[in-house]
């Protein structure tokens, strides 16, 4: 359940995000006709960041973080320090662990869970 209302907060927020960009359209002819930003904070009524939309020279990703501030979800797609290319979504712990993996690249795809220490407990995947 707790995967449903995360992925129905991201479903809203980013249909949010698209209903903004489509009004900035539709204002006048003066208008822009797109937002163009490298990256989109939105916050929650505390005025914390619990949402992270964002692009660098490595790639791009959205990044979903709990009420500490600490990132629980990451999507991203690009270029990852010793894994190479590709794209992905993570799943941290509490204590921003990375607890399930799942992903595609240059060497094949693979879906990994991980314990407390880091070490894979279950998963499959192309090991280089």
């Amino acid at each position: 359940n707790r995967w449903m209302k995360r992925a129905g907060l991201a479903a809203v927020v980013l249909g949010g995000a698209a209903l903004l960009v489509g009004q900035a359209g539709a204002q006048g002819k003066d208008a822009a006709k797109a937002l163009r930003v490298s990256a989109l904070e939105i916050v929650d009524g505390a005025g914390k960041v619990r949402l992270e939309l964002g692009v660098d020279k490595d790639g791009a990703g959205i990044d979903i973080l709990d009420a500490n501030g600490k990132s629980r979800v990451v999507i991203g797609e690009g270029t990852i320090e010793d894994l190479g290319e590709g794209a992905g979504l993570w799943v941290f712990d509490d204590k921003e662990r990375p607890r399930v993996g799942v992903g595609t690249g240059k060497h094949g795809a693979g879906l990994v869970v991980l314990d407390e220490k880091g070490k894979p407990v279950a998963g499959d995947g192309d090991k280089k």
